[in-house]
C-alpha cells in the first residue's frame, strides 16, 4: 500500500488472547507521508484493508480494522 513501509503483527493465527480488560496491540503499521492529511488518509485506508477473526464462545467473528479502536 503506498505510504506504508512496515507492517508488523504481534498476534498470530491460533494465539489465545488473555480475557478481561487488558489492552493488546494486535499489529502496527509504519510509513511515510507528504502531509498530515495524507498520513490520516493512509492510516484509514490501511485500517479499512485489515480484518481480524476472533473466536468467541458463540463462534468465530470477523471484525474489520475500522471497527477496532485506533491508537
Amino acid at each position: 500500500m503506498p505510504g506504508v513501509t512496515t507492517y508488523r503483527n504481534f498476534v498470530r493465527p491460533g494465539d489465545e488472547l488473555p480475557g478481561g480488560s487488558t489492552t493488546l496491540t494486535p499489529d502496527t503499521i509504519s510509513g511515510v507521508a507528504e502531509s498530515h492529511e495524507s498520513m490520516v488518509r493512509t492510516i484509514e485506508e490501511a485500517r479499512a484493508a485489515l480484518s481480524f477473526e476472533f473466536r468467541f464462545a458463540d463462534g468465530v467473528r470477523r471484525i474489520g480494522g475500522l471497527e477496532l479502536p485506533a491508537h
